[in-house]
C-alpha cells in the first residue's frame, strides 16, 4: 500500500497532539504533556484505494530543531497549526529568533520576523507561523514536492464566553492563509472532533488530485536560456 507521510507543526501547546490523537485513537486528553516525537499509522481508504497514513507529531521547543529537521525527510503534507484562543495574547509581533538548524538567507529570515500581523489581537502561535515555521518548513521541504494545510486548533473555545479580542477569527485565519500560501485553511476542535476529519480528507485530496496550479514535477525538463 502507498505510504502518505504528514508532518504536523507548531508551537508547544498550540493542539498539535491533541489534534492527531483525535483522529488516530478518537480521544481527548485536556492535560498538556509536551512532545518529543511520536508517529502514528493508520489505514485509511480514499476513494476506494487503501493507503497508509503515517502522521508525525513534531516537538515545537527550539532544543528539538534537529530533530524535526529529520522529521521533514519525505513529508509529502505538512499541517501547520496555531491557536484560536490560548492564555498568551499581544499586539505586536515579537522578534522570535527561528528555531533553524540551518539558517535560511538572512535577508528572507528578517523579512518572516518583522512582518506586520494584521488581526486584533492575536496569539503567540499565530504570529510564529509566519516568523518561525513557514520559514523552516520552506527550508526543509523547498527541496520535494508537498503541500501546506494552516490549520485553527481549539475552536470549542470561542463558546466559553471568550470577548472578541481574545480569540481569533476566521478572517485572521484566511489572512494568514494568504501569506502562507497553504492549499487550504481550516477551523478545528480536537475537544468535539470538530473538522478534525477534514483535515485529513484535504490532505488525502491534496495528495491524490493535487490542483493544477500546485502540481510539482520531480524532474522537471530543463529550460533553454535563449540569447536575444
Amino acid at each position: 500500500m502507498e505510504r502518505i507521510k504528514i508532518v504536523v507543526v507548531g508551537d508547544p501547546g498550540a493542539g498539535k497532539t491533541s489534534l492527531i490523537r483525535r483522529f488516530v485513537e478518537d480521544t481527548f486528553d485536556p492535560s498538556y504533556n509536551p512532545t518529543i516525537y511520536d508517529k502514528y499509522e493508520k489505514i485509511i481508504s480514499y476513494k476506494g484505494k487503501k493507503c497508509i497514513l503515517v502522521v508525525e507529531d513534531t516537538a515545537g521547543q527550539a532544543e528539538y530543531a534537529r530533530l524535526r529537521a529529520m522529521q521533514y525527510t519525505g513529508a509529502n503534507i505538512v499541517v501547520l497549526c496555531f491557536a484560536l484562543a490560548d492564555n498568551q495574547y499581544t499586539h505586536t509581533v515579537k522578534n522570535t529568533k527561528s528555531m533553524f538548524f540551518v539558517e535560511p538567507p538572512a535577508a528572507e529570515t528578517a523579512a518572516r520576523v518583522t512582518e506586520s500581523v494584521k488581526c486584533n489581537l492575536s496569539s503567540h502561535s499565530y504570529e510564529n507561523i509566519t516568523q518561525i515555521w513557514l520559514p523552516e518548513v520552506n527550508h526543509f521541504c523547498g527541496g520535494h514536492q508537498h503541500h501546506k494545510i494552516l490549520v485553527g486548533t481549539k475552536s470549542d473555545l470561542r463558546t466559553f464566553g471568550l470577548k472578541k479580542d481574545q480569540y481569533l477569527s476566521y478572517a485572521d485565519g484566511k489572512v494568514l492563509a494568504k501569506q502562507t500560501k497553504a492549499a487550504k485553511y481550516i477551523e478545528c476542535s480536537s475537544n468535539s472532533g470538530e473538522n478534525v476529519n477534514q483535515i485529513i480528507n484535504t490532505a488525502l485530496e491534496l495528495y491524490f488530485e493535487p490542483p493544477t496550479t500546485e502540481r510539482w514535477s520531480l524532474n522537471p525538463k530543463k529550460k533553454k536560456c535563449r540569447i536575444l
